[in-house]
């Protein structure tokens, strides 16, 4: 009887510890995935430009596969992060 249970016990525990793993694991669209707000720094970093947004606009938005979005320049690049989130650059100069 105790082997019977202790049998048991380490079954469930087993089940239970693979089954919570199977439901952890990141797919390749949740491991490319990066917050706008991020993205949108780095592009500031590389392009060597200031990005003034609304902070509510770009709050809780991702980007899939960001690091795939980059184009040598700087419209393009904003182009194909904005776009599949339907967001648009309206460009300003300041001296």
């Amino acid at each position: 009887m105790k082997k019977t249970i202790r049998f048991l016990l380490l079954f469930m525990g087993c089940f239970f510890f693979v089954f919570t793993r199977l439901q952890a694991q990141q797919t390749s669209d949740s491991a490319y995935r990066r917050p706008l707000k991020t993205v949108l720094a780095d592009v500031e970093k590389k392009f060597g430009v200031q990005i003034r947004y609304n902070e509510k606009l770009v709050a809780n938005k991702y980007v899939a596969y960001a690091d795939w979005r980059y184009r040598p320049t700087l419209e393009a690049t904003l182009e194909n992060i904005l776009s599949p989130l339907d967001l648009k650059v309206k460009k300003q100069r300041y001296l």
